[in-house]
């Protein structure tokens, strides 16, 4: 808690991205609740961040934040989100859903970045409807 009283916390994925050797590109990637995907030789993987959100108040004062590293190739894809899509409620209340989320992503793979920004916003809208967004939503894709 600041001296505002507020005891609001961040989630954040940050990533590095530099020249490794070859032609390869070193990601180095830590998250405060949030987590990066990837697509590597037309299979979807996971980097799971940190479970502990920046700032706001907490049990715990030290907080580390894990490093992970992944060596990609030209190709590759990565993908950084908040958790607004996979929150969004239909107007039935249910939520959009990690799983399909991570789904549309694997079956996406192969496409541009356009192709996949289209088939992620009609599937958004489609689960949507009429139902008030509830959150921010971004997706970032970055092909290497």
């Amino acid at each position: 808690q600041d001296t505002t009283g507020n005891t609001d916390g961040m989630d954040i994925l940050l990533c590095v991205l530099e020249p490794a050797q070859g032609f390869q590109t070193k990601l180095t990637f830590a998250g405060a609740k949030g987590h990066l995907y990837f697509g590597q030789k037309g299979k979807l993987h996971e980097l799971r961040g940190t479970n502990k959100a920046i700032g706001g108040f907490q049990k715990n004062k030290l907080k580390i934040f894990e490093n992970k590293e992944v060596l990609l190739n030209a190709g590759d894809t990565i993908y950084l989100t908040t958790d607004g899509l996979v929150d969004q409620h239909s107007p039935e209340g249910r939520k959009f859903g990690t799983n399909r989320f991570k789904e549309l992503l694997q079956d996406c793979l192969s496409l541009d970045l356009d192709a996949q920004q289209a088939i992620l916003l009609k599937a958004l809208q489609g689960h949507q409807k009429l139902q008030e967004q509830r959150d921010d939503i971004t997706v970032i894709g970055v092909r290497v």
